[in-house]
């Protein structure tokens, strides 16, 4: 058994190799020499010895070839009280099968059937007995013709139990194992790298040298050192018809009409684009917005006044707000900016306070009753700090008691 495991091991990793080049030729002869040892299963009583023996096979094709080997194995009795040389020869016919025929090292198995002769110091001749054996190896070449070569074969000679004057013999079937290394020579054969006539290829040129040739360039002519796709052309990536190496605007919508600079048009020249410009026609050295359209900001003071300290907001100022409201809805445009004033009574912190809460409540108010998105809507206080009236008398204070709107919307053409 521990024969059979060395043999199994040495077939998975011969098979398993793979490389590149083409040496095994289909119709070749081979003549091999070889020298290596044999082991003898131990009940048939003899001493593991060196062989000798030569080779001659014939490819069929790359992968199959057959090969008929003979060695020579001298023995002795493991009985050292018996002087006896034994003589063993070893023959037979295999099979063989390449893998990876196209290189330099070339794995195979082989499979065969033969004899084995047993002959001993006194010409007594042992009858022989039939033997089957298989294994695998390996041949590198070193050249076309000449490889190094290396096997290994489990023999079995096949035969009647034996019972002699010297050594016991009691079975039928033995498991012999032989290793070797030698040479081998290959004679004839066609093969990937026999002779023929050169063939002689008109070479293609490439004119612009862009790394397409010019048969399949459909852009001769191309700048050297740009870019381009395997058909020779420069990519337009926008699709707009100015290729990517001269376009100054990357990234143009489809259908946008362009300058030979890749750029659309721009005729108020505010840096917006026509196509995206909601305002054409802005003044020169006008600033601008993304869209095109420049913004001012203008105050409005909403008629809403506020009782001393409080920040609710009377139903008598309410259509006041729906106002605003519906200026926001009409310019969704806009943003504003509720600032609350309070009058001087009081302590300034506190006045600050409350001038927030006042603000705060008409932008919640402007929220909840017109939907207006709160992103649009900004509220802050500032206290007393900027009257509009005489804070010395009730009326000047009610008034300063306010809300001022301070809107930001598209300057009108």
């Amino acid at each position: 058994m521990k024969k059979l495991g060395i043999v199994a091991v040495l077939l998975f990793l011969l098979v398993s190799v793979s490389v590149v080049r083409a040496e095994v030729r289909e119709g070749a002869f081979s003549l091999g020499l070889s020298a290596g040892g044999y082991v003898f299963e131990g009940n048939q009583d003899y001493k593991n010895n060196y062989t000798i023996g030569w080779r001659v096979g014939y490819n069929f094709t790359e992968n199959i070839g057959a090969e008929l080997f003979w060695n020579y194995v001298p023995s002795q009795f493991e009985d050292d009280s018996v002087d006896d040389t034994n003589r063993v020869y070893v023959t037979a016919l295999e099979g063989i099968y390449h893998f990876n025929p196209k290189s330099d090292f070339v794995p195979f198995l082989a499979v065969g059937i033969g004899a084995t002769h047993y002959t001993s110091s006194d010409d007594e001749l042992v009858p022989s007995k039939l033997a089957v054996d298989y294994g695998a190896g390996f041949k590198y070449f070193m050249t076309d013709n000449l490889a190094l070569r290396a096997d290994v074969r489990h023999v079995l000679p096949v035969g009647d139990d034996d019972e002699q004057e010297y050594g016991d013999n009691p079975h039928s079937i033995h498991n012999d194992l032989m290793a070797t290394m030698g040479i081998s020579y290959s004679i004839g054969g066609v093969g990937a790298r026999k002779a023929s006539a050169p063939v002689v290829k008109e070479e293609i040129g490439d004119e612009d040298k862009d790394g397409v040739l010019d048969d399949a360039d459909r852009c001769p002519g191309t700048a050297y050192g740009v870019e381009v796709d395997n058909t020779g052309c420069v990519a337009d990536s926008d699709r707009d018809g100015v290729n990517d190496n001269r376009d100054q605007c990357p990234g143009t919508p489809a259908n946008v009409s362009v300058n030979s600079e890749g750029c659309p048009a721009d005729a108020d020249r505010d840096g917006v684009a026509d196509y995206m410009d909601k305002c054409p026609g802005t003044p020169a050295d006008t600033e601008v917005q993304k869209d095109g359209c420049s913004y001012t900001p203008y105050s409005v003071a909403l008629k809403v006044e506020f009782d001393t300290g409080k920040s609710d907001i009377k139903p008598k100022y309410h259509e006041e707000l729906k106002t605003a409201a519906v200026f926001m809805q009409k310019h969704p445009e806009s943003t504003v900016m509720i600032v609350g004033h309070t009058d001087n009574v009081g302590d300034p912190d506190d006045n600050v306070r409350l001038s927030q809460e006042r603000a705060n409540s008409i932008r919640a108010y402007l929220i909840d009753h017109f939907g207006v998105e709160f992103s649009r809507i900004s509220a802050t206080g500032v206290g007393a700090e900027k009257p509009i009236a005489s804070n010395d008398t009730a009326e000047g204070r009610q008034q300063n008691r306010r809300i001022v709107a301070v809107f930001q919307t598209v300057l009108k053409k």
